[in-house]
């Protein structure tokens, strides 16, 4: 399977701020292919995404610590409501 250049992978939105301090989602960008995408082993075995963390949010704004969803263990996505919304 390939995924051609210029396929518009996921369309990516944002909040201004946590919905209770009158925060709203904001369209910021697409993520699109600038080459033909193919699967392979390498993909599935070594990709890596780096995801900010929370804290690193917090730490810039912190009145909105509050308002973020902290998770456990034994969370799942159904036992969490997002303070955002």
């Amino acid at each position: 399977m390939t995924i051609p250049e210029g396929t518009i992978l996921y369309h990516i939105f944002a909040w201004t701020a946590p919905g209770a301090l009158g925060g709203f989602e904001v369209y910021i960008g697409d993520l699109v292919t600038d080459s033909i995408m193919t699967t392979s082993a390498w993909g599935d075995e070594h990709m890596y995404i780096r995801h900010a963390r929370a804290d690193d949010d917090i730490a810039l704004k912190p009145e909105w610590g509050p308002y973020y969803p902290y998770y456990t263990p034994t969370d799942t996505p159904s036992s969490f409501n997002n303070p955002f919304e």
